[in-house]
């Protein structure tokens, strides 16, 4: 078990809304607010944005007892004061497959300023039932009186399930055009589902097609080979379960000659992969494809999918154009990008060309199709005018690694240095056992 941050928020202004969005799933989570107020203020809890009538909780303040526990609510209530204050809150949170998610919940609240009174106590413990089992990924606190959440209100997730943060890939970068972890935000949305999120150094997607999404980050006219260049990413599936319509949820992800305005819905030059989630029971309704359109609809060409199925996991994408008509996906599972689980390579049309803009979409109808597919997207890589990365030389410019013919070497024996000159090897020995060897006398 490796306990590590699995989100944060922490207000740039004042506002009625704490939200810690893209949480990483965890069994065991604790979750750390500090409220800060800016005028009166009352705090409501909810997980995954979720209003309905799915918590029930018992509480505690200052000792007064548990009351009547409220059930079938819409939040959890912490007005529990009769004045008001800034909140400290600490929320142990168990949310397992298949359970129902509870969590033990302290909360302090400084009631009036200054050592001349004492500061307010709360204790809960509360479950959370969604109708659909889902695991917690976000969690938001509301401000239900006239004031705010003062600036500086922060929200600290930790997790127990977190993989340690990866070590970044130095010496292999040497062609590369363009790297991305969100912040500074240069990404252009369409809408607000598929957006990047630069505090979490994220961009978050989904296939929900009730509404046109769509984010791009622009390379630059020109700036792009229409022959030959390689984008990788880090790709985080969050949620994702096949039980509603057949037409089935879709996202992109790759290289396109059209800005954040089209779609997948939309005709465009475009390159790249696709998750497709649905009922269907066939193997292309249920899947991973690669992607590639000239002037279409990201829908038209629809080539084998892969046998690897859609699951909340964690893949490291490889999107590969190897000349004018040919590219490649590859999914990776470490990100050294050196272990395959499997690869898909496919032909293009010559004219499919200027691809200036990395592209994140989804594929909208209008129609909610009731399945879910989301997740997240981090660590964007592009690579211009090359189809594969070889690591470069290490070494300090000049060093002994540094694998060159041009440098003198020198050994020190007893008698003194000697050149390496490349001809004969030299001797070095010491002066005690030196004649016996080299029939010289030292």
């Amino acid at each position: 078990m490796a306990w590590g941050k699995a989100g944060s928020k922490t207000l740039k202004d004042e506002t009625d809304h704490l939200t810690v969005s893209g949480i990483t799933p965890n069994e065991f989570s604790q979750s750390i607010v500090h409220l800060p107020r800016s005028g009166n203020m009352g705090e409501k809890r909810t997980y995954n944005n979720n209003h309905t009538s799915v918590y029930a909780y018992r509480k505690n303040a200052n000792g007064a007892g548990d009351g009547t526990p409220p059930v079938n609510q819409s939040n959890v209530d912490y007005n529990v004061f009769a004045g008001f204050g800034d909140f400290f809150i600490v929320n142990y949170i168990c949310s397992i497959a298949g359970q129902e998610k509870l969590s033990i919940e302290f909360v302090a609240s400084t009631y009036t300023a200054g050592a001349g009174t004492t500061p307010d106590r709360a204790e809960y413990v509360t479950k959370f039932v969604p109708s659909t089992d889902v695991p917690i990924t976000m969690i938001n606190y509301e401000n239900t009186e006239n004031g705010s959440y003062d600036t500086g209100s922060s929200n600290v997730v930790l997790g127990s399930d977190i993989t340690p943060v990866e070590a970044k890939q130095y010496g292999v970068n040497d062609n590369m055009t363009f790297q991305d972890d969100f912040s500074p935000n240069g990404w252009t949305p369409l809408a607000s589902q598929i957006k990047a999120y630069p505090e979490e150094n994220r961009l978050h997607f989904t296939g929900n097609r009730v509404t046109k999404e769509s984010a791009v980050y622009d390379l630059g006219s020109g700036n792009v080979s229409d022959t030959k260049w390689l984008l990788r990413a880090k790709f985080v599936v969050r949620v994702m379960s096949n039980g509603g319509n057949a037409s089935g949820d879709l996202m992109y992800f790759g290289m396109s000659d059209s800005n954040q305005t089209e779609a997948g819905a939309d005709a465009q030059d475009f390159i790249g992969f696709t998750g497709i989630v649905s009922s269907g029971a066939s193997a292309g309704s249920y899947c991973y494809r690669v992607v590639e359109a000239l002037n279409q609809t990201l829908l038209t060409n629809q080539p084998a999918p892969f046998v690897h199925k859609p699951v909340v996991e964690t893949l490291y994408l490889e999107i590969a154009r190897h000349s004018a008509t040919s590219y490649s996906v590859t999914l990776f599972s470490d990100p050294s990008y050196s272990v395959v689980i499997e690869k898909s390579s496919d032909t293009c049309d010559a004219g499919t060309n200027g691809l200036q803009y990395i592209k994140c979409c989804n594929y909208s109808s209008g129609t909610e199709q009731y399945n879910q597919f989301n997740g997240d997207i981090y660590n964007v890589e592009f690579y211009n005018g090359v189809d594969s990365i070889t690591r470069s030389n290490l070494s300090q410019v000049g060093s002994r690694i540094e694998e060159t013919d041009t440098r003198s070497v020198y050994h020190k024996d007893d008698v003194g240095f000697k050149l390496e000159d490349g001809n004969d090897p030299t001797n070095y020995r010491s002066a005690s056992w030196y004649e016996q060897l080299s029939g010289e006398t030292p």
